[in-house]
């Protein structure tokens, strides 16, 4: 290691020759601005490296960084020399960098057939163009089919509900006239009857609801606490439950799947509440644009792991309990709030029960007082 930086041998560089001031500056100003620039490069080149994931040809590059790294050494190497002649230590950098600029010109020469068949960017943009619009077509065609199926099953629901109530009033009047003459066992079978037929009609609601779910129309501003308050006029709250409307904020929005979420997500807690003191809160908030609708309950709340599960479509968890459910309401909630670009969640509520909260977009200013129902 001494005999490389032994300078005994050699003269420094303005030694050697005649040289002007100026002649040697020339040189050295340029060997340091080029050392300098040689060793930004690879940094620049390495950090792009790092950074780029799946590069092409990465172990070439880093042969590129490594060769420019070595060619400023070089540089400022021949710079020093002017005062300090370590011409053994010169050489040795000339060495390294020739024996890598050796190995990155095979390894160019043998990447170059590969690297010719790349696509240029002008392939690749019109190869990207051509899939946007194969993507496009299908998404259309996937609109289309989806309005279909939707247009399809909200008539085939509508068209059922007609037999399926003829069905249940015919079950009713055998029940009311032939009271005296059926049997116990016949009676009971005509009021299973009934229920299933019901059952059914709450299947087929739910179908209707979960169809027009989807339907976009076009948004208008709404009062939150007016909707909800006349939501809590249609349900059927039981005589010692109570529905607590709070203060809402204005939204713009569809009217009708505004209506649909605070319907289902009411009417679910009524009816799964489990206890016949139910007691449900409606309140709302605002959150820069958006606004968050929490609607809470004292009922029987919902598992964590069932937090999402909740909302597929035909999905029920009331296995074992006297209350059936269709599985369609809260799945027809899921899909009116992702119509009107918010989504839907239910977290724990302090004390049992659940609490929905629904993600509203682009609301405004709020609403006046709450009431009681």
């Amino acid at each position: 290691m001494q005999i490389l930086f032994d300078t005994r041998d050699f003269p420094p560089r303005w030694h050697c020759g005649n040289w002007t001031d100026l002649h040697g500056w020339i040189h050295i100003v340029a060997d340091v601005a080029t050392g300098i620039a040689y060793f930004a490069i690879p940094a620049i080149l390495i950090y792009f490296i790092r950074k780029r994931e799946g590069l092409a040809f990465r172990g070439v590059a880093w042969l590129f960084a490594l060769f420019i790294l070595s060619c400023g050494s070089v540089h400022l190497v021949e710079a020093t020399i002017f005062w300090w002649p370590i011409y053994r230590v010169s050489a040795l950098f000339k060495a390294l960098t020739a024996i890598i600029s050796i190995v990155t010109a095979i390894a160019l020469t043998r990447i170059l057939p590969r690297a010719l068949q790349l696509p240029g960017m002008a392939a690749l943009t019109e190869k990207l163009q051509v899939e946007v619009a194969q993507r496009e077509r299908t998404e259309e065609a996937l609109r289309d089919r989806n309005y279909e199926l939707d247009q399809f099953a909200g008539m085939a629901s509508h068209d059922l509900k007609a037999p399926l109530h003829s069905i249940r009033n015919f079950a009713r009047w055998i029940e009311e006239d032939s009271e005296n003459s059926l049997s116990d066992e016949s009676l009971d079978l005509l009021s299973r009857l009934q229920t299933k037929a019901g059952q059914m009609d709450e299947l087929l609601g739910g179908l209707l609801d979960f169809t027009r779910a989807g339907a976009a129309l076009d948004p208008v501003e709404l009062d939150l606490t007016a909707e909800a308050r006349a939501t809590v006029e249609l349900l059927t709250v039981p005589p010692d439950g109570t529905v607590e409307v709070g203060s809402l904020p204005v939204v713009t929005a569809q009217r009708g799947a505004i209506r649909l979420i605070l319907r289902n997500v009411m009417a679910n807690a009524i009816k799964h509440a489990g206890r016949p003191d139910v007691r449900i809160r409606v309140r709302g908030r605002m959150e820069g644009t958006d606004c968050l609708v929490e609607i809470e309950d004292n009922g029987q709340g919902i598992a964590e792991e069932y937090s999402e599960e909740i909302f597929d479509i035909f999905t029920t968890l009331q296995s074992g309990r006297d209350t059936e459910g269709s599985g369609m309401g809260l799945a027809a909630v899921r899909r009116a709030t992702a119509t009107l670009g918010g989504r839907v969640w239910v977290e724990p509520t302090e004390g049992g029960g659940a609490t929905f909260v629904v993600q509203i977009p682009h609301a405004s200013n709020v609403s006046l007082l709450g009431s009681k129902a």
